[in-house]
């Protein structure tokens, strides 16, 4: 798209066609199946470096038999996977801003600037992590704003009564 950088257009266009290859080679792609089609990207804003972020959830602490795990990784096994991720998430949010390291493209100037707060946006699958996102982004003193307020209610019927207040007001 054209907030892309070349260099993950790039990584795309590279990683993509095998990811997306059809489950059955000699019969090809089923009519339900994506099919990879190759992306175009702008030109580069000059000083931004593309960079991937890899994170791993901790391993849960459990072995075969049901009991926990010790040593200095124990501690990990105690929290839910959803809030490490949420937790890290929030954590490279507030430093790249905080320490001014992370470099975006200022499509107005045509050159590279540090990021602010509203050059993130966090895309959720479900609204089901979404409580433990806001959690961390709250603790961590990053503003944000949410499109759908269900996640805030994780109880059934919390979530049922706000659909029906949303209801009677639409």
């Amino acid at each position: 798209n054209f907030r892309s950088e070349p260099g993950i257009i790039g990584m795309v266009n590279a990683s993509f066609p095998s990811v997306m290859a059809p489950s059955d080679p000699d019969k090809g792609h089923e009519d339900y199946e994506a099919r990879f089609e190759r992306l175009d990207s702008r030109k580069a804003t000059e000083g931004v470096t593309p960079r991937f972020v890899y994170l791993e959830l901790p391993y849960r602490g459990r072995s075969g038999d049901g009991e926990r795990a010790a040593g200095p990784d124990a501690r990990l096994a105690l929290r839910d996977p959803a809030e490490c991720e949420a937790w890290e998430v929030a954590r490279i949010v507030r430093d790249a801003v905080a320490s001014g390291s992370l470099l975006v493209a200022d499509r107005g100037a045509g050159r590279a600037r540090p990021a602010r707060f509203s050059d993130f946006a966090v895309l959720l699958r479900s609204t089901g992590k979404q409580v433990h996102f806001e959690k961390y982004l709250r603790l961590f003193g990053v503003p944000y704003s949410s499109e759908n307020a269900c996640g805030l209610f994780s109880e059934a019927a919390a979530c049922a009564l706000y659909y029906a207040l949303r209801l009677a007001l639409y």
